[in-house]
């Protein structure tokens, strides 16, 4: 690295913890050029490690994002999400959190914007990400869950395995209480993808949803949940410390006869 290159990584570094404003006249290239000034060379290394090759990380930190996305949604509203150019791993992300940011919005329209964003995702840190910041969009609201709760079980079959670790996620994530672990194992049962994050998904859902619902343990073994389902979701279970010895014990040997 030359003497320049390395201070203008050090400058970068620098600039990753400032926080600019979006004014009105923002575009695809402006927000490009935000983007870059705020890219973190260490926070890319690191990631880098976490995410696939073809993630095509800049490397600007996360809460830096989620600033960005609340000033595009609250100026542009839901249709702010189509503003970045989506050809990096920050740009799907910062459209993903527009769309679960996006103020007054119908919930036709936030899940016909979620369908349109969904192929774009190819790294489970932004469906997971956006997964959760879904909260804000009043997704557990009384009148949308219906509509959610449907949407995200159609989603179970996809043949792209991001639609389907998202649908998961949602289910267990805002379902997981009116719907019930024995329930959603079932309907997780039946999802026939063996792509490794979708599996995982699942897993984790379960070891969260034994939580508060021992009958989710139970349902597995009913159903036979995949026996790499059943082994991950043991992990979960034995690496938390929100179970008991004698849970984890108890857990582990009903999901081992699976």
């Amino acid at each position: 690295m030359s003497e320049q290159t390395s201070k203008n990584a050090s400058v970068k570094g620098k600039t990753a913890t400032a926080k600019p404003k979006i004014t009105s006249d923002i575009d695809d290239k402006k927000l490009k050029s935000i983007l870059n000034d705020l890219i973190d060379p260490t926070y890319a290394k690191f990631n880098a490690r976490l995410l696939p090759p073809d993630a095509e990380s800049l490397g600007v930190k996360l809460p830096l994002l989620r600033h960005l996305a609340k000033q595009i949604a609250k100026l542009h509203g839901l249709p702010g999400w189509r503003l970045p150019a989506l050809d990096s791993h920050e740009e799907r992300m910062i459209a993903g959190f527009c769309i679960a940011y996006a103020k007054r919005v119908t919930t036709a329209d936030r899940i016909a914007a979620l369908d349109a964003w969904l192929p774009h995702a190819n790294t489970w840190a932004l469906t997971d990400c956006v997964a959760s910041t879904l909260k804000y969009s009043q997704i557990d609201a009384p009148e949308n869950q219906p509509v959610y709760k449907a949407w995200a079980l159609s989603h179970l079959q996809s043949t792209h395995p991001y639609t389907v670790r998202f649908a998961v996620l949602v289910l267990w994530k805002y379902f997981g209480d009116s719907m019930g672990g024995e329930l959603l194992v079932r309907h997780f049962a039946k999802v026939g993808s063996d792509v490794y994050i979708v599996k995982m998904a699942i897993a984790w859902g379960i070891s969260m949803l034994a939580l508060h619902d021992e009958a989710t343990v139970s349902a597995c073994v009913d159903v036979r949940i995949d026996r790499e389902i059943a082994s991950m979701a043991a992990q979960k279970i034995r690496d938390s410390r929100q179970f008991s010895k004698e849970e984890k014990l108890r857990y582990s040997e009903m999901l081992s006869g699976t």
